[in-house]
C-alpha cells in the first residue's frame, strides 16, 4: 500500500469578492477605491486623462452603488465590482 500524500491547496482567507468576473480575496472589513483597482488590473492604466469607474452590487445587506476616488466601502462575501476606465482626452 502506497503512502502518498495529495498536496491539497491552502484555504483562501479572506472575504471573497468579485472583480471584473475573476475571484479575488481581501482581508478586512473595507476595501479602497485604489485597492479594487488594483485587483481590476494588474497593470493598472495610467495618464492625466485616465478615469475609473468602480460600481459595485451585492453588497452588506444587498447593498448596491458606486465607489469614489479616494473612498472605501464595507465588504461582504460574494460582493461584486464592475471596474472600467476611460481615456477623457
Amino acid at each position: 500500500m502506497s503512502d502518498l500524500t495529495h498536496d491539497k491547496p491552502e484555504p483562501h482567507k479572506g472575504v471573497e469578492i468579485i472583480v471584473n468576473s475573476r475571484k479575488k480575496y481581501v482581508e478586512g472589513e473595507y476595501v479602497t477605491f485604489k485597492e479594487v483597482i488594483g485587483l481590476a488590473y494588474d497593470v493598472p492604466p495610467s495618464g492625466e486623462n485616465i478615469e475609473f469607474t468602480v460600481k459595485y452590487r451585492n453588497g452588506p445587506r444587498g447593498s448596491k452603488g458606486s465607489l469614489v476616488k479616494g473612498k472605501d466601502t464595507k465588504i461582504a462575501d460574494g460582493m461584486i465590482f464592475d471596474v472600467k476606465y476611460t481615456d477623457k482626452s
